[in-house]
């Protein structure tokens, strides 16, 4: 049975993404003033924004990394099956005459 991405936990899709994941407890402890430095809500938004500007910065880069594996996977994919089914056609090199 195949899951689709959607029915796998949250917890467990972050958890690919250690970065990301550190991004969004980090945006917890804002909303939850853990610091104690976000007394007004002119100082949470700029925290806030800027997490969120980091956050898509690291979102785009966990993007490229997977686009590349995936492409890498189905290139080698595709060139071992080609190598498998390519039929060899030569004899080789005939002997020269002398």
């Amino acid at each position: 049975m195949f899951l689709a991405k959607s029915d796998i936990p949250l917890e467990q899709r972050l958890s690919q993404y250690p970065s990301l994941k550190n991004r969004i407890e980090l945006l917890i402890n804002i909303i939850e003033d853990s610091a104690g430095d976000c007394q007004k809500a002119n100082e949470a938004e700029m925290r806030v924004i800027e997490e969120l500007r980091q956050m898509g910065s690291e979102a785009l880069h966990c993007w490229s990394e997977h686009k590349i594996s995936q492409t890498t996977e189905d290139f080698d994919k595709e060139h071992r099956s080609a190598i498998k089914s390519g039929k060899k056609n030569s004899g080789g090199i005939p002997p020269s005459e002398r």
